[in-house]
């Protein structure tokens, strides 16, 4: 029996394809372990169109100023009507960007010629940061503020007094780690009250309001929650 070219042909085709359906499955049940781009013995390549290698995604590390909570300790130095010196305290929430609001409250040693004097002054900020580089901002504030007022005479005479006022002033800040800045405001405080004389023997509070006008400057540390 002859055969003609194209049968035979044919016939081989066949056979291959026949061969390629038996062989695909074993092929594919075959375990394997998955393809290590940094082992140099690893003979499996994988196809020049295949889906890239994955990529682990990388965490952006926090920074101080993404922190919306912060609490803070710092000297106060005031210049003016009172010339005090003391230790603060202040509570901060950033709920925005560019808004903030903080309360804080001080322990001031008035400076007097004769007895003692203890001013306690506690407020509110509302204030706008702004961070011109990574790590550095500055911003302005204005708020509200009370000042309780003890005076003490040498002789054992002493008086109590409480003021109100305002104040403004700018700032600024720097970032020592994510969580930890040093900080620099300083600010005009005015504030409304009683008159008061205070000598060796006497300590009164006169029924006249009067403004006593300040400069206060605080530097401290803050740590971001």
């Amino acid at each position: 029996m002859v055969t003609s070219r194209p049968a035979r042909l044919v016939s081989r085709a066949l056979v291959a394809a026949l061969a390629l359906t038996l062989l695909a499955p074993a092929a594919a049940a075959s375990p394997r372990a998955a393809y290590n781009p940094d082992d140099p013995d690893d003979p499996y390549v994988p196809h020049l169109f295949g889906p890239p290698p994955a990529v682990a995604a990388v965490e952006e590390e926090e920074k101080a100023f993404d922190h919306d909570f912060g609490i803070s300790a710092y000297y106060s130095r005031w210049a003016g009507s009172y010339d005090a010196g003391g230790v603060g305290f202040r509570i901060r929430w950033e709920p925005l960007d560019l808004f903030g609001v903080e309360v804080f409250s001080e322990l001031l040693d008035v400076t007097v010629s004769h007895g003692t004097r203890i001013n306690l002054p506690s407020g509110f900020n509302l204030y706008v940061p702004l961070e011109l580089v990574s790590g550095f901002r500055v911003r302005a504030l204005a708020g509200l503020c009370s000042m309780i007022t003890f005076d003490t005479a040498e002789g054992g005479s002493d008086s109590q007094d409480v003021q109100f006022g305002v104040h403004v002033g700018v700032g600024a800040e720097v970032a020592l780690s994510s969580q930890l800045s040093l900080f620099l405001d300083a600010t005009y405080q005015g504030y409304w009250g009683h008159a008061r004389a205070l000598d060796a023997w006497t300590a009164a509070v006169e029924d006249e309001l009067s403004r006593m006008d300040n400069v206060q400057v605080g530097l401290g540390l803050q740590f971001h929650l």
